[in-house]
């Protein structure tokens, strides 16, 4: 079971509000993705799901486990970043293989892994290429197969799709879908924080953030991504700006 609940939960950078007392619970299974005008506290939130920002009050469980005070490496998540994060002095197959080298799983483990998920995200005829030669949406898959390779419980996104041209972006979020259901079987909840509106129709859930400010904390909406749940987005997304 790989449930996530955030349970009030506060981030403070100094005398700024990131996040006050924000509450949401994504099932096993679930894709979310989290929708939001710039500032409002999205990427902050997955980083200390992920445990890479500290809240400053509440919880974070996964799993029924309480990781609050828990090291990344801690929680069996994978997060894939806005930035791809490639390493440009390896191959792809080093790049998708190098969480599983610090896991120290065996070779035959880690090339059966590498194989499946460069599968996945059809990158296998790269595997021996640098990312230097690699497109940029070809550097986002390799930064998703990565992640998948690893198989995470959990797998958090940050806008993974903003850094690729609007034509790319259209042909990746139809694509992002159905590979993360691929990966089902050992990927059980996916939580993202989408580029743009039109990238609603990726998650099963979008749960809306309000701009964080002193005098107006901020807050969460969880909305169905059924036809009449899409119809409602761009108005909601609309009241939702400073």
């Amino acid at each position: 079971m790989a449930e996530i609940v955030i349970d009030r939960i506060t981030k403070d950078f100094g005398t700024h509000k990131a996040l006050t007392e924000i509450s949401l619970t994504v099932a096993d299974g679930e894709f979310v993705a989290l929708l939001g005008p710039s500032g409002c506290g999205k990427t902050t939130l997955l980083r200390i799901i992920a445990g890479l920002e500290t809240a400053s009050t509440g919880r974070v469980l996964i799993g029924g486990r309480d990781l609050t005070d828990r090291p990344p490496r801690e929680r069996g998540l994978a997060m894939v970043f806005q930035s791809y994060a490639v390493f440009p002095h390896m191959t792809v197959a080093d790049n998708i293989a190098f969480g599983l080298a610090m896991q120290r799983k065996p070779k035959d483990v880690v090339d059966r892994q590498v194989r499946r998920a460069a599968s996945l995200l059809h990158i296998e005829p790269f595997l021996d290429r640098y990312p230097s030669r690699l497109s940029g949406g070809q550097r986002q898959r390799v930064a998703v197969a990565r992640a998948l390779a690893v198989e995470p419980a959990v797998l958090l996104m940050d806008e993974p799709l903003s850094n690729l041209d609007a034509l790319l972006r259209l042909e990746m979020r139809s694509e992002l879908k159905s590979v993360l259901r691929e990966a089902g079987k050992t990927l059980r909840t996916a939580t993202c924080a989408p580029c743009c509106v039109p990238s609603q129709s990726s998650g099963d859930w979008a749960c809306l953030a309000g701009s964080s400010t002193p005098s107006r904390p901020a807050r969460v909406w969880r909305r169905s991504l059924c036809s009449e749940g899409r119809s409602s987005l761009r108005a909601h997304l609309r009241c939702l700006g400073p």
